[in-house]
């Protein structure tokens, strides 16, 4: 398929951003880790290369992910970043702004009773635990409780359209996007990958 001009624009520009913050992301994961030795001046309190992988890093990957999936139209360095990008593209959207609304309206009901049931699961715990619940439970718990979620998870999203299965449609915005990007690496990625490369 040819692209029209507005659209090699666009994604010339989005290659750009990405290749910045992919650089950006490079030096922060792994050249860090590789000076380690020589990055051992004190910061904060600590030296600089520890307190990169133990916050530092996790706080330049959420800079990384709120810039890039930016709700606003924004000119930086004479670059836009992906909301205004998308404006540029000439694309339309397949639906509707009613839609649309109602979606984002029901992901943040969705969220806001995941963010409140969380909170009161670990309060309930917490109070068990101080009762005297053993710790091998606790750990049964939490097991049955993530699977149980990831099971209601599935059974509220199925659906037998592709575009849904994968992208839900292309209709999650960008901030829930991003909190999924970020989730996904403020992981084992981060957490565990990070304290090793340090350590080594």
């Amino acid at each position: 398929m040819q692209l029209n001009e507005s659209h090699e624009r666009y994604w010339q520009k989005n290659l750009n951003i990405t290749a910045i913050l992919l650089g950006i992301w490079f030096v922060v994961t792994f050249v860090v880790a590789y000076f380690a030795r020589e990055l051992s001046f004190t910061f904060f309190g600590w030296p600089f290369s520890f307190w990169m992988g133990a916050q530092g890093a996790l706080a330049i990957y959420v800079l990384i992910i709120v810039y890039y999936a930016g709700a606003r139209r924004c000119r930086r360095n004479g670059g836009l970043i992906m909301a205004g990008l998308a404006g540029d593209s000439g694309g339309g959207n397949a639906f509707d702004a009613k839609s649309m609304t109602a979606f984002k309206a029901g992901l943040n009901r969705v969220y806001t009773f995941y963010t409140g049931g969380f909170l009161a699961f670990v309060i309930v715990l917490a109070i068990l635990e101080q009762m005297g619940l053993s710790r091998s439970w606790i750990g049964f718990i939490f097991l049955l409780a993530t699977i149980g979620l990831y099971a209601g998870i599935g059974i509220m999203s199925r659906t037998t359209d592709a575009s849904e299965y994968y992208v839900a449609g292309r209709r999650v915005p960008a901030l829930y996007n991003g909190m999924a990007t970020g989730a996904d690496w403020m992981s084992a990625a981060s957490f565990i990958g990070m304290a090793g490369t340090l350590y080594l």
